[in-house]
């Protein structure tokens, strides 16, 4: 089974960490999360492979999703 870990670090703190069954919710989350703290998505850094990315916000703001195998 593989699930999306979500892990949010705003301000210097990690503040989220979630797991989603499916790339469409941790997306979903992720929108929430741009709107609610004010972010711009600046540079989307893929590590490994498409399932492992990295996006680069404002003001040093970092949001990853990582698909992982149980």
């Amino acid at each position: 089974m593989k699930i999306y870990e979500l892990e949010a670090i705003i301000n210097k703190d990690t503040i989220l960490h979630k797991n989603f069954v499916t790339r469409e919710k941790a997306n979903k989350y992720l929108e929430k999360i741009l709107s609610e703290y004010n972010l711009n998505v600046e540079d989307i850094i893929y590590k490994n492979d498409v399932h492992h990315q990295e996006f680069v916000c404002n003001d040093y703001n970092r949001i990853t999703i990582n698909r992982v195998s149980l």
